[in-house]
């Protein structure tokens, strides 16, 4: 009579799940992925002291080119209370097969995540300043301890069997725009550009990452456009 409380027991308790032996890996396969878009583009910067104008919604991206910096926006909401470190990993997408360590392809290895106490708002971090070509796709891991690997109910990634970004061959890059096309002619020219009526803004009015287009913001937002044909 004893044994037969004894077996009663043990069945009761394997029913309650005490005693469960289960495998953890087995056990997580129930557990959902923590996906969150998370790839963005560069914010704007005060053009006076360079600092970041944070937007109050992300631009966030799937697509970048290989001149690019990309950039991650999260929001702190989505960091459990106990988890405020974390490490930010790109790596190569893995069409949903995450069993392996997570190895980061940019340049200098995967960003450190310290996110302040009492932190509001979005958090941008740049990743990437010179993306490699990957039409194959990347995917963006914010990895909470145990480090090194993706834990599926723990991490939170951006993209599972989607991509998170993809770095295409193909790209059309805006180099620089131009204006005035022939300054010496008023029948062949577009439009003249002055910062004022004695200081033209020289061409390309607009470069990438040229003075070219600082001086065409002064133009436009700080003095009246005098501009005069050219005879």
């Amino acid at each position: 009579m004893k044994n037969l409380f004894i077996l009663f027991l043990l069945l009761f308790l394997s029913w309650m799940g005490y005693g469960n032996s289960e495998n953890p890996q087995t056990a997580n396969k129930n557990v959902e992925h923590r996906v969150h878009q998370l790839a963005c583009q560069a914010p704007p910067r005060d053009a006076f002291t360079g600092k970041l104008i944070k937007p109050s919604t992300p631009i966030y991206r799937d697509s970048f080119s290989p001149r690019e910096a990309v950039w991650v926006a999260i929001n702190p909401d989505i960091f459990d209370s106990q988890k405020k470190d974390a490490r930010l990993y790109v790596v190569q997408h893995t069409g949903g097969i995450w069993d392996v360590d997570l190895t980061d392809e940019t340049d200098n290895g995967y960003e450190e995540i310290k996110i302040p106490q009492n932190s509001s708002g979005t958090i941008y971090i740049p990743v990437w300043e010179n993306p490699s070509v990957r039409e194959e796709g990347y995917d963006l891991v914010v990895d909470f301890p145990p480090l090194g690997e993706y834990n599926k109910g723990k991490d939170i990634v951006d993209g599972i069997t989607q991509k998170g970004f993809i770095v295409p061959k193909h790209w059309v890059y805006l180099e620089s725009i131009t204006f005035n096309h022939n300054p010496l002619c008023n029948l062949c020219d577009a439009i003249n550009i002055r910062k004022n009526q004695d200081q033209e803004v020289y061409f390309p009015e607009w470069e990438k990452d040229k003075k070219s287009e600082w001086l065409l913001r002064q133009a436009i937002v700080q003095s009246p456009l005098k501009g005069q044909r050219c005879k």
